[in-house]
């Protein structure tokens, strides 16, 4: 289940977003962990359709944590600006084998008092491969 937030004049309706208005914010955050078996990639796949953006910032990031690894944290941000009914990925680098966790977060801010947003996520998966 993912966290929601939203803050004036905004609106998380399942998997749709809509705001308007000065300081409308929308944004839902998944966590989770996992094990992996060999250093590689985690990559996020995602698919957005029924955009709209006007003087509004809309981010996708995907964060991953790994205790005792050196190399890490490792954090990679996206736009969600791509076209509409287009899959987009963001990969971030799991450098240590063992233990990790992740922080995916979806974010629409309205940048001006006119500004407006609406998204709809449409499919959103995780995967790690070794390498």
């Amino acid at each position: 289940m993912a966290r929601c937030t939203v803050q004036g004049g905004a609106i998380i309706d399942g998997s749709y977003m809509t705001g308007s208005g000065s300081g409308a914010l929308a944004q839902e955050r998944w966590t989770g962990k996992g094990t992996a078996a060999a250093p590689g990639t985690l990559t996020l796949t995602y698919m957005l359709s029924d955009q709209t953006a006007g003087d509004a910032v809309s981010t996708m990031t995907l964060d991953v944590k790994q205790p005792g690894c050196k190399a890490l944290p490792q954090s990679t941000a996206g736009s969600t600006s791509a076209p509409d009914n287009e899959w987009e990925t963001l990969t971030v680098t799991v450098a240590c084998a063992g233990k990790y966790s992740y922080t995916i977060t979806r974010r629409l801010k309205t940048t001006s008092p006119t500004g407006h947003f609406t998204s709809d996520l449409l499919a959103l998966s995780l995967d790690l491969a070794a390498g």
